[in-house]
């Protein structure tokens, strides 16, 4: 800590201790929001993970000094539904749990 401002430390501690991703839950339903959001990131954060474990794991497989000469791969029908299934369920699912969960707004006018 001897080489940051005393100021900075401060200041830094401060923003730190009052720091929220989200605010503070002002509605009944805020908890379901909050969990739908959070599974959304982590799917998010999965799906990321894999994608650049699978260009790196494609780069080195298919680098051009292991195959100097191309060869034509031929494509899996079964591959291509599965990656095409998978992403549908978690999207149905997101979807499913957020329409659920928004349904419990209601709108209350007032009366004429």
């Amino acid at each position: 800590m001897s080489h940051i401002s005393p100021v900075l430390w401060q200041f830094l501690v401060k923003w730190l201790t009052n720091f929220s991703l989200y605010p503070p839950q002002a509605s009944k339903i805020a908890p379901q929001m909050d969990a739908l959001y959070f599974f959304m990131v982590l799917v998010s954060l999965i799906g990321l993970t894999v994608v650049i474990l699978l260009v790196t794991a494609f780069s080195i497989m298919y680098r051009q000094k292991k195959h100097p000469i191309p060869v034509q791969i031929e494509g899996s029908t079964m591959l291509e539904a599965t990656w095409t299934i998978i992403p549908l369920g978690l999207f149905l699912i997101m979807f499913v749990w957020g329409a659920s969960s928004t349904s419990a707004f209601t709108l209350h006018l007032p009366m004429p």
